[in-house]
């Protein structure tokens, strides 16, 4: 555990200092008590700065938004925090570092050398406002209107930010057929190509669940070390995989 996790944890830790001076040490804020307001004193030095992001105990992090939202750019001190979107968009806009003590040793010559490179710098910030935009408190309701128009359209584009390469696809409505189309597939796939399986099956999804399990334990034996993935409305078989 490192220093700021064993001083506070989760959602409490973005209440140990009051928001808006959370901040501070990012620019000068004029502070509008009465409308609960922040504007920067000084744009050009917003635009130079970097806000530190440490993981709480949730799958997000309240200080990362507040991040985007000043225009700072975010420096990622978390191995969990799930992220909406594109992934390509956030490694452009936020600097990772892993939850280690090499890692963090190592970040202030990593912060220098990033403000030392000012179109790296002005490039993560242009794809931290791209961020800000669709999923701050701009636009976060596209992802859900998109999901409700096409659930699957948007599950398949996020299992395929999870495979690292252009997956083979397998279809099936019944789980007897499930193995043999996977076998089937794998015949002039490459060796260590990916897999995407999608499900179509419109039992309830407690049903699906039980109907699906051995079939894709079958599956995973067949696939071996392959990266792979499952397509389904039901969250349990696809958090199975992993």
């Amino acid at each position: 555990m490192l220093p700021w996790q064993k001083r506070c944890s989760g959602y409490a830790s973005s209440r140990c200092v009051p928001p808006l001076e959370r901040f501070a040490f990012l620019c000068p804020l004029t502070v509008d008590r009465e409308q609960g307001l922040a504007q920067p004193a000084n744009q050009d030095r917003v635009q130079q700065r970097v806000c530190l992001v440490p993981s709480g105990s949730g799958p997000n992090s309240i200080r990362l938004w507040e991040a985007l939202g000043y225009g700072a750019t975010p420096v990622i001190l978390a191995d969990h925090l799930w992220l909406p979107g594109n992934a390509e968009l956030w490694q452009q806009a936020a600097l990772f570092v892993p939850e280690a003590e090499e890692a963090v040793a190592a970040l202030p010559g990593r912060l220098e050398a990033l403000a030392a490179d000012h179109p790296r710098l002005q490039a993560m910030q242009a794809a931290g406002q791209q961020l800000w935009q669709r999923y701050g408190l701009p636009g976060f309701a596209m992802d859900v209107c998109a999901f409700l128009r096409d659930p699957m359209a948007v599950l398949s584009a996020r299992a395929r930010q999870q495979l690292p390469d252009a997956p083979v696809q397998v279809a099936a409505t019944s789980p007897a057929e499930l193995p043999l189309r996977v076998r089937r597939s794998l015949l002039n796939a490459e060796p260590s190509r990916s897999v995407l399986i999608r499900i179509g099956d419109n039992a309830p999804a407690e049903r699906r669940q039980i109907r699906w399990q051995a079939a894709l334990r079958i599956c995973g034996s067949l696939l071996g070390d392959r990266p792979w993935r499952v397509l389904s409305l039901s969250p349990g078989l696809e958090q199975g995989v992993e």
